[in-house]
């Protein structure tokens, strides 16, 4: 079996120049030296919301095997991902389990944390790593493949 390459997540960070976000923070998160997803403003988790943001651009086919968890009050077994947004369309509401014609995605804003859980889940592992100095990313392998 061929083992597939691993990919170079990497964050950048800057301050927004635009007209009605000057001043903002801005978070940037490469694949392998290619921009992914891209965030701005601040109160959240940047790095979270930039990671959720390639899961649901790459991953969202293996999220429907999992189910969502919205909070302290979730009492539904087995246990769910926090972060992880599942909706019915017809009515709105919030559901736990993936159906054909649900929508799913998961919201990084939540945390980074829960980005990397949800993603060891379904079976892609997240190493740290220093890329420079002062610059951290992760370094990305696919166990499924």
């Amino acid at each position: 079996m061929q083992k597939e390459k691993a990919t170079v997540l990497s964050f950048k960070y800057g301050t927004s120049k635009g007209r009605d976000t000057y001043g903002y923070n801005i978070v940037t998160l490469y694949a392998n030296g290619e921009k992914v997803a891209r965030t701005c403003g601040g109160g959240y988790d940047m790095r979270g919301t930039c990671l959720g943001k390639y899961i649901n651009n790459n991953y969202i086919e293996r999220l429907k095997a999992l189910n969502a968890n919205y909070g302290s009050l979730d009492t539904y077994e087995p246990r769910g991902h926090y972060g992880l947004i599942i909706s019915n369309p017809t009515n709105g509401k919030r559901e736990n389990i993936y159906k054909d014609g649900y929508k799913i995605y998961v919201d990084g804003a939540c945390g980074e944390s829960c980005m990397v859980r949800l993603l060891d889940t379904i079976g892609i592992n997240l190493e740290s790593v220093q890329l420079a100095p002062n610059e951290w990313g992760y370094i990305l392998t696919d166990n499924k493949l």
